[in-house]
């Protein structure tokens, strides 16, 4: 089964969470060149190639991390017969497959989807796997981590009969790791939000809150200030924004605006303890189906940020924060029966609509989530349907100031 960009963001929790279970994704790829800019080319969100090699296949780009201008990793998954995890690095000059494992006991369906880089020696990826017993499937979280040199799997806790989906990873320091997303009775009936904590030598699981929901994005200001976001339901159609805060040695749920319903949050970025940005979607008024949704923590409390609704349509998948007065948010929106990308900007007083370029030949297409440098400098990825129905992966890049 294959859904619309539209669809994969109205359960963009399930894009890292349930997504892998119920949907085929995929993607392997070739290298290919990055186009030169023109010297004349205004400022603004352009395509980069990015390489396909499964073609007659599903190729996606879910999460981006940017190390330097010359230094940046984007993680997805592929489908040829089978799911596989997909990894791909920028050089400064070209997007190049990376090797990633896939589990040996993989029964088909692995996916990373989402990456952490802290250096050019260290960084983590995560996602999930199912295994197949013969009478039923089970989830299993997926960690891989880069030494430098390749990806290797990571030996993960494997709570007793649940299934894990994670869908976020960040890393503080090679000994301070959280990755989160959710966990499953065996019927996948009902979800938890997951959350589990590397120290340098093991992976441990760190209870979150015993309701229905799940994380979709994490970020970290310090050891003792990490936030987490996603949705408190059961699924897309009734969930309301979940927000956590882990203060050193408990998470606690956060309280946050009242907004229509359903509506969750799918990204989280800070700038410091002070100032932290998610973006997600709600439901709109009479006639649309979705509207983008901006919250702002000022240190106090959560309040919602008025952000521009360029059309009937639109979700926001990611978030990331440059500086306080440079906040870029991603996602699509949908205009002339087509979904195209979404990029939005915060430059310190308000939210605007940013220029993006649309793919070249793409028929639908979207933006999963962003990673920006602290000079404004910025990628994005997704991914693009084309006129055969094959999914491609996006990259766009920001390579100038402001807008």
């Amino acid at each position: 089964m294959s859904l619309s960009i539209l669809q994969e963001a109205l359960v963009r929790p399930m894009r890292r969470l349930w997504l892998p279970i119920t949907v085929g994704v995929a993607v392997i790829a070739a290298t290919m060149p990055a186009a030169a800019a023109p010297a004349s080319r205004p400022c603004g969100w352009h395509p980069v190639d990015t390489p396909n090699p499964i073609m007659q296949g599903d190729n996606s780009l879910l999460a981006v991390d940017i190390v330097s201008w010359d230094d940046a990793w984007a993680v997805g998954s592929i489908f040829d017969g089978e799911h596989q995890p997909l990894a791909q690095h920028w050089d400064g000059r070209k997007w190049s497959v990376v090797p990633t494992p896939t589990p040996p006991e993989s029964s088909g369906a692995a996916f990373l989807l989402d990456v952490d880089i802290s250096g050019t020696s260290d960084g983590w990826a995560v996602g999930s796997y199912t295994t197949f017993d013969g009478t039923a499937v089970t989830t299993h979280g997926l960690v891989e981590r880069w030494n430098g040199v390749d990806w290797t799997i990571q030996e993960f806790p494997d709570p007793l009969n649940m299934n894990v989906d994670l869908a976020s990873v960040v890393a503080l320091s090679p000994e301070d790791v959280w990755a989160a997303g959710a966990s499953f009775d065996p019927s996948y009936e009902t979800g938890r939000p997951f959350t589990a904590h590397f120290d340098g030598a093991s992976w441990s699981v760190i209870t979150v809150l015993d309701r229905a929901g799940w994380i979709s994005d994490v970020t970290a200001v310090a050891g003792d200030d990490v936030w987490a976001v996603g949705a408190a339901g059961q699924n897309s159609s009734n969930s309301m924004p979940l927000v956590l805060h882990w203060d050193g040695s408990e998470w606690a749920m956060q309280r946050t605006p009242d907004v229509s319903e359903p509506a969750l949050l799918s990204g989280i970025t800070a700038v410091d303890g002070d100032d932290i940005w998610a973006a997600g979607w709600s439901e709109a008024d009479a006639g649309r189906l979705a509207e983008p949704l901006v919250e702002h923590w000022d240190g106090r409390k959560w309040r919602v940020s008025e952000t521009p609704h360029p059309s009937a349509y639109g979700v926001l998948s990611g978030i990331s924060a440059a500086s306080a007065t440079d906040v870029w948010a991603v996602g699509f929106f949908i205009k002339d029966q087509r979904e195209q990308v979404l990029v939005e900007h915060w430059d310190g007083q308000e939210w605007s609509v940013a220029r993006a370029d649309e793919p070249e030949s793409a028929i639908n297409a979207g933006l999963q989530d962003v990673s920006t440098l602290p000079d404004g400098r910025s990628w994005a990825v997704g991914l693009s349907y084309k006129p055969n129905g094959m999914r491609r992966t996006l990259a766009m890049r920001k390579d100038c100031p402001g807008l």
